[in-house]
C-alpha cells in the first residue's frame, strides 16, 4: 500500500510516523509526537553505520520530494489516494504548502523500493520504536521527570499503570538483541549477497558479521554500544537486477513566453518544465536516451517521420513549420524505473 506522507521532520529521513506505526509493534494511538522525535535518533544511531553515508544521504534524498507549483496538484492527489486507502481524512490543499516535503518509497528506483519492503522499513520502525522507549515513559516537564502513566498512591489503577525502570530496561534490551540486531545482521547479509545491485552500499559492512550481543542493563547506555566482531563474511556477487521498464507520455504546450513555474510530473514522479518555445525545435534533455513510441501528437496530428536527436531529445519540426505557439504536443516513450 502506498504511503505518501507530508515529512514533518525538519530534514529528509527514511520513514515517517505513519510508517513507523504500521510496521513497528506499538498501538495506533501512539502520540505522534515521541514518533517523529525518535526518527532522526534512531537512524543516525542504528541505519547510518550500515548502510554507510553516501547509501543514506542518496536513500533519503530519493524518497524525499518538495513541494512546488507544478507538482503540488499531483502530489495532493497521490497524499489523500494514500491517507482514504488507510481510512484517514483527506488533507486540505492550504496544508500542502510549496516547500513542504513529502515522503513516499514510490519516488525512488525498484531495487530501493525491493530493499524497503524486505528489511528497511521495518528495520528502522523497529529502531525508531527503542529509541522511543525511554521518552514514552519518562517525559520532560515543567516540573522535572514525571512518568507517562503515574502510579496513584495507594497502587495502580488500570489507566494509570507503568512499567516500572526493570521493566522498561527488560524491554529495551529483549527488543535490541531479540529482534532489531537479528534483523540487522540479516539485512546487511543480503545487501552483501546484492551488493552489485546498490553501488553505493559501503561494502567494509561485508568484510565482517557482527555478532548479536549478549550484553544485559543499561537501558541508556547499552543500547549505544558497538557490537563485538564474531566472524568474517565473505559475500557473494549476484548479477545486477534486471531494470523495469514502462510506457509513459509526455503532455507540454508550446508559448511564445513560457511560464517557467509551471511544472509536468514525469511517470518516474520527476518533474520538467510544462512549456516550451516556439521554434523549428522542442527540446526535452529528459528524452535523451529514451525510445520514443512513435508517433508524436500536435494536437490532433500524427506525426510519424519527424527528426529526432537521440542523444539531446530534440524533435525537429521544420519541414512541417516548426512548433507554433499555443499548440499541445503528446509524445510517448519508454521510461527505465
Amino acid at each position: 500500500m502506498p504511503v505518501y506522507r507530508i515529512n514533518e521532520i525538519g530534514r529528509n529521513v527514511l520513514i515517517t510516523v505513519d510508517e513507523v506505526i504500521i510496521k513497528a509493534a506499538i498501538d495506533d494511538d501512539q502520540d505522534p509526537k515521541y514518533i517523529r522525535n525518535s526518527i532522526e535518533v534512531a537512524e543516525e544511531r542504528y541505519i547510518v553505520p550500515v548502510l554507510g553515508e553516501a547509501f543514506y544521504e542518496d536513500f533519503i534524498e530519493a524518497k524525499n520530494k518538495v513541494v512546488t507549483a507544478g507538482n503540488k496538484s499531483d502530489l495532493l492527489v497521490l497524499i489523500n489516494a494514500s491517507r482514504a486507502a488507510a481510512g484517514k481524512n483527506a488533507i486540505e490543499e492550504s496544508e500542502l504548502v510549496i516547500g513542504t516535503v513529502v515522503n513516499a518509497i514510490e519516488f525512488t528506483s525498484e531495487v530501493y523500493q525491493e530493499f524497503w519492503n524486505r528489511f528497511l522499513w521495518k528495520v528502522t520502525a523497529e529502531a525508531v520504536d527503542i529509541v522511543g522507549i525511554v521518552p514514552t515513559w519518562l517525559r520532560t516537564t515543567g516540573l522535572g521527570q514525571q512518568l507517562n502513566s503515574p502510579q496513584v498512591l495507594g497502587g495502580t489503577t488500570e489507566g494509570s499503570a507503568s512499567g516500572g525502570r526493570r521493566d522498561v530496561q527488560y524491554k529495551a534490551d529483549a527488543m535490541a538483541q531479540n529482534r532489531l540486531n537479528p534483523m540487522i545482521e540479516r539485512m546487511k547479509k543480503w545487501l552483501c549477497d546484492k551488493m552489485a545491485w546498490y553501488p553505493l552500499f559501503d561494502t567494509c559492512n561485508c568484510s565482517k558479521y557482527t555478532g548479536i550481543s549478549n550484553r544485559k542493563g543499561g537501558i541508556i547506555l547499552g543500547i549505544y554500544d558497538d557490537d563485538d566482531v564474531k566472524e568474517t563474511y565473505v559475500p557473494v556477487l549476484p548479477g545486477k537486477a534486471a531494470p523495469r521498464t514502462q510506457e509513459c507520455v509526455i503532455k507540454v504546450v508550446i508559448a511564445a513566453v513560457p511560464d517557467e513555474s509551471k511544472e509536468y510530473m514525469l511517470c518516474n514522479l520527476q518533474t520538467i518544465p510544462k512549456e516550451y518555445p516556439e521554434g523549428n525545435t522542442l527540446t526535452i534533455p529528459q528524452l535523451a536516451n529514451k525510445y520514443i513510441s512513435w508517433p508524436i501528437f500536435i494536437d490532433n496530428e500524427v506525426c510519424m517521420d519527424m527528426d529526432f536527436d537521440l542523444a539531446t531529445g530534440t524533435f525537429d519540426n521544420t519541414d512541417n513549420g516548426g512548433f507554433q505557439a499555443g499548440t499541445k504536443v503528446t509524445i510517448k516513450y519508454i521510461e527505465t524505473l
